[in-house]
């Protein structure tokens, strides 16, 4: 019987959780072209993505597949651990070590448990054909684990500067997620940020462009904003962590990076927290991983990246923090961190340069207020925020009035609101709105290709926007030939609204009636697709496949195993029923399969028979 035969026989007598699993251990696509079981083991015995998963296995696990590959034939697992014992490994693999590890394998799909364990051809030959000298059974066996290192190191000076990574950590990511809110940033076809947002990017989070791709990879990570139509958006879960204080938002942050971490990976990192975690980490990931190559060392790099961004690691070194999280739980993480982190305030220094100080980092909720009506400037344990007229323009689109500016900027400030300040929001307040943007019907004037228009009491204001070149997207062009008094767009009322906010004019949305009303500018992800949804198109097909055991679905699946034992001229026992309702096996070398009639050689009578399909009961293993 060939692989694909008896890996599909056996996947027909799994359940719906066993192939999701197995789906999701493989990476399975939800995939038009695997419309049945037998697609399925095609599919997951091709010889490339075999490869491709036989490199991402650990070392037990190879163990355990190298053995049966060297037993070729059924087998209990007492026999392979006696095969493991005799040559040499009994001392580094102890019996749970390798039930965990044969576990794995047969979860996916690289090893058959049946009443005993059946090795599977084509993932030795994988082995065979990776095998560098590293991936045989004895090789397996003899290469000694990497030795423990333990640097000296300054552990105060290493948690100080863990404490700072993990506070610029939280407050980075914040500022990406505000930034974002109000720009989605556009990926790239090819895969990275679009330069211009990039740059954007660095400016508002106050790093440089080469840090704002791993800082949104941590906040993809953790859920808090996700890819759809190739813009990064914030998620639902990312809008409520901002309104968390520092250390819950490390938190969340630290438990995403330690859950996104395979329990392989995990182990490797457990096992390394006392020493350094560069070379280390990765002596012992290759040898935790033989065949990992260059998909390991990537993965390696970027964990130890995001390590230090979080703070932990320092210079290679784990932090304290890291190795609660490592050994204890996030919560024995965040208890170690959260005494060293700065503390929390409420209340500013507004000042008549129009800059607002805050000593210390803001509390959530009027950090969120604040920008609302402010511009970030810096951001340290101290930052600065400046109002200006076009952010207090921006406060008042979303709905806010003078008189609660006003009364915000009272309520926090620990010098009150210099009269610059007062005079500022009171003038923002005065112009606000003296241009107006509303939908355009072509009832209302000549123009019937018209979506939006722009229009306003100040002739000067709609010169200025009708040659400004920032709008040249908009089209904007006057109603009629020597009218000045609106403009129209083709685009949306939205679309215009927004570019004529970005570029500072006192704009507001009205209404086809002519009353302002408020455009909600937040777009928010719609979430992320979950393992079981991605495979739930696949596992319908699948079910459908095998069917409630019923004739037409057994004809079918009986169609099939007798086209691929055809195909690869497979050894098959078959199981025919005479007319009298006897049933005979017979073992055939399958040679042909039409009009109805299967043949094929029997060697053991040495003769060539042909059977009527329809008297072919079963097929099973020769």
């Amino acid at each position: 019987m060939t692989d694909t035969l008896a890996l599909a026989s056996a996947l027909r007598r799994w359940d719906e959780d066993r192939l999701r699993a197995l789906l999701v251990a493989r990476d399975v696509p939800d995939d038009a072209h695997i419309a049945d079981l037998f697609d399925l083991a095609e599919y997951l015995l091709d010889r490339s993505r075999l490869e491709a998963t036989v490199r991402r296995l650990d070392r037990p696990t190879l163990v355990v597949l190298a053995a049966a590959a060297e037993l070729a034939r059924p087998f209990a697992f007492e026999e392979l651990l006696a095969l493991v014992g005799r040559r040499g490994g009994s001392d580094g693999w102890d019996a749970d070590d390798l039930a965990a590890a044969r576990s794995h394998a047969v979860v996916a799909g690289l090893l058959l448990a049946e009443d005993l364990d059946v090795p599977i051809d084509a993932v030795g030959s994988a082995l065979h054909s990776l095998d560098d000298g590293s991936l045989a059974l004895d090789a397996l066996l003899a290469a000694p684990r990497p030795s423990s290192i333990s640097p000296a190191a300054d552990a105060a000076a290493v948690s100080a500067s863990a404490v700072e990574r993990a506070f610029l950590a939280s407050a980075r990511t914040g500022d990406l997620l505000d930034a974002l809110l109000r720009h989605p940033a556009r990926e790239l076809g090819r895969g990275g940020l679009s330069l211009p947002d990039a740059r954007h990017l660095a400016t508002v989070i106050g790093t440089d462009v080469a840090a704002v791709g791993p800082l949104i990879e941590l906040a993809s990570t953790a859920g808090l904003v996700a890819l759809e139509d190739r813009s990064w958006l914030v998620t639902h879960a990312g809008l409520e962590w901002l309104g968390l204080g520092i250390a819950d938002r490390w938190r969340t942050l630290a438990e995403s990076w330690v859950s996104s971490l395979s329990p392989e990976i995990l182990a490797v990192m457990t096992s390394t927290r006392h020493g350094q975690l560069g070379e280390r980490l990765e002596a012992f990931a290759h040898w935790w991983f033989p065949a990992g190559g260059d998909w390991l060392t990537t993965r390696v790099d970027r964990l130890a990246a995001r390590s230090d961004i979080l703070g932990l690691t320092v210079r290679g070194l784990w932090s304290p923090a890291a190795m609660a999280l490592l050994t204890e739980g996030v919560d024995a993480a965040t208890a170690v961190l959260s005494p060293d982190l700065p503390s929390e305030v409420d209340q500013v220094y507004v000042q008549n340069d129009l800059t607002i100080i805050a000593p210390g980092p803001l509390r959530a909720e009027i950090d969120r207020t604040l920008r609302t009506m402010t511009d970030l400037e810096s951001r340290s344990h101290a930052s600065t925020y400046r109002l200006s007229p076009q952010s207090v323009g921006r406060a008042l689109s979303s709905g806010s009035t003078r008189a609660q500016i006003l009364g915000f900027l009272r309520s926090v400030s620990l010098t009150g609101v210099p009269q610059p300040v007062e005079y500022v929001v009171s003038e923002a307040a005065a112009r606000h709105g003296l241009i107006r943007v509303g939908p355009f019907s072509p009832a209302d004037g000549a123009n019937a290709a018209a979506s939006s228009y722009v229009r306003s009491t100040d002739r000067d204001y709609l010169a200025a926007i009708g040659v400004d070149q920032a709008l040249a997207p908009l089209a904007l062009r006057t109603n009629s030939p020597g009218s000045s008094d609106q403009l129209e767009s083709s685009l949306p009322p939205d679309v215009v609204f927004w570019a004529l906010q970005d570029a500072r004019y006192p704009v507001a949305p009205e209404s086809s009636d002519g009353s302002v009303v408020l455009l909600g500018r937040l777009r928010l992800a719609t979430g992320r697709t979950s393992d079981a949804g991605a495979t739930s198109g696949l596992l319908e097909r699948l079910r459908a496949s095998v069917g409630d055991e019923g004739e037409a679905t057994d004809a079918a699946w009986l169609s099939r195993q007798l086209d691929e034992a055809v195909k690869r001229r497979s050894t098959i026992a078959i199981v025919v029923r005479f007319p009298d309702g006897s049933d005979r096996e017979f073992r055939l070398e399958a040679t042909g399969l039409s009009g109805g009639r299967l043949r094929g050689r029997d060697a053991k009578a040495d003769v060539e028979r042909t059977v009527p399909v329809r008297s072919i009961v079963s097929v099973l293993p020769a």
